[in-house]
């Protein structure tokens, strides 16, 4: 039996990927029977999307979440829950307006309505506008996931590289909150100044001349062991060499895709490890209470932490979209807002 607040529609518009080829004849706006929710399942009507990295590796098959095809795409997004299964958890989520992560296999967050399983779906704050929400679960519940990591593993300190983006960001914040000393890595002198404005101790630019040398130097007299790099490639091999002995490299991103090379007796003999973080593993293995809570306290932090949002549109307009993200992802969120008009102006967000 289904639970549900108002009448709703027997079909939905959704965005369909029908080939893993990133190309723009695959990515279709198409009417789709609307889905009904299982047992542990809601329905959202989703308010808003934005457009992340792992977005863009999905439309080409690249990321770690396989749906058949034709798919539709989207893993995180903002909305009101207009159904339900049978659960109690589902049924109390009904009426509520959520952030949520689309994992299912047949449904994603590109649509106007979105097929959710109950837990991955976190309740909002009254103080959170329901479209900033599609901004506070990817960012800075990896942000989370990330210091968490430091603190369970009793790291004195953190290096941190691409510190000026949303999880950087929001790294600062959480790693002066838990009391850690970080080293922010960034390769534009704009952004130097950018975090240290917004309370960032430490920050490096990599293409100084001395950023290899300082970072050693620092990283050594803070005991920072462990690293938390959206780059990847050489970067992240100049953070390795520079880093103490028993370090440990998160990689949660790939800004840089080129290969990386460590000498193996570094490795063996100096105990460095490099190892993928993937937020849906982490809070699969927190659970979903440690993850809510987090979830809660970032929503009291969220007024401190103004989400950089470039631009919004309209599900006929995604492959706009796509391209304004992919020609310079640092300036700024892009969403897709399913309720947005054509060449309409998006809510404050």
């Amino acid at each position: 039996m289904v639970t549900n607040t108002i009448p709703l529609p027997a079909t939905m518009r959704a965005l369909e990927v029908r080939a893993y080829d990133g190309a723009r004849a695959s990515l279709v706006l198409v009417e789709r029977p609307l889905p009904q929710p299982a047992a542990a399942e809601v329905l959202i009507r989703v308010v808003a999307s934005p457009i992340n990295p792992s977005d863009l590796l999905f439309l080409e098959d690249r990321h770690g979440v396989h749906k058949p095809l034709p798919a539709i795409p989207g893993y995180f997004g903002s909305g009101v829950v207009v159904a339900a299964g049978t659960s109690m958890l589902a049924r109390m989520l009904v009426g509520q307006r959520v952030t949520f992560g689309a994992d299912h296999p047949l449904s994603g967050a590109w649509a106007e309505y979105a097929l959710v399983q109950a837990l991955s779906c976190a309740p909002l704050l009254p103080s959170i506008g329901t479209a900033h929400a599609a901004l506070l679960l990817l960012n800075p519940i990896t942000a989370w996931g990330l210091v968490d990591e430091a603190r369970q593993g009793r790291h004195r300190a953190i290096v941190q590289t691409a510190a000026a983006s949303e999880v950087g960001r929001w790294v600062v914040r959480l790693s002066r909150a838990a009391g850690l000393p970080l080293i922010c890595v960034v390769r534009r002198a704009e952004h130097v100044d950018q975090l240290r404005a917004e309370g960032a101790d430490y920050v490096l630019n990599s293409s100084s001349p001395d950023f290899d040398q300082t970072l050693h130097s620092l990283s050594h007299r803070l005991g920072a062991t462990i690293a938390f790099d959206a780059v990847g490639g050489h970067l992240m091999e100049r953070l390795l060499l520079a880093m103490p002995s028993a370090s440990r490299l998160l990689l949660y991103g790939l800004l840089e895709e080129g290969a990386y090379s460590i000498p193996p007796e570094r490795m063996i003999f100096e105990r460095l490890r490099v190892e993928g973080f993937y937020m849906l593993e982490w809070m699969q293995r927190r659970g979903y209470l440690q993850t809510l809570r987090g979830f809660m306290a970032i929503q009291k932090l969220a007024t401190e932490v103004h989400p950089s949002v470039r631009a919004c549109f309209p599900l006929e307009e995604a492959w706009s979209a796509l391209q304004l993200y992919r020609r310079e992802m640092g300036a700024g969120k892009v969403l897709l807002m399913p309720g947005l008009r054509r060449g309409g102006c998006a809510p404050n967000v």
